[in-house]
């Protein structure tokens, strides 16, 4: 099957933004929910201002949501993207145009 310029465009920024370790760790914790920056950089165990870094290339990528709760900022996977495992065989799907992107778990 053969598709588009725009459509490859787009997965290949997903996949980028997806493809680093921080990020793939991040991934994994908001496939469990919504989380505020500073849990998510405890939780994955670099600096705030790494994990800034990190989340502002997956917003850019397209891949997360956030919203505003009082003076904090929680972020969420984009839920028009990804969809949670219905088991524990991986986190989740990202779709992209005709493209589904897997989140396996670690074995």
């Amino acid at each position: 099957m053969a598709i588009g310029p725009d459509e490859a465009t787009s997965m290949a920024v997903v996949l980028a933004g997806v493809a680093e370790p921080t990020r793939m760790g991040i991934l994994a914790v908001l496939a469990a929910g919504a989380a505020p920056v500073g849990d998510l950089a405890a939780r994955v165990g670099v600096p705030v201002v790494n994990m800034s870094h990190h989340l502002n290339v997956l917003h850019r990528a397209g891949i997360l949501a956030s919203v505003k709760r009082g003076r904090h900022v929680l972020y969420a996977l984009d839920p028009a993207l990804f969809t949670p495992a219905a088991g524990p065989e991986s986190l989740g799907t990202i779709r992209v145009g005709p493209w589904t992107l897997t989140v396996g778990r670690a074995a």
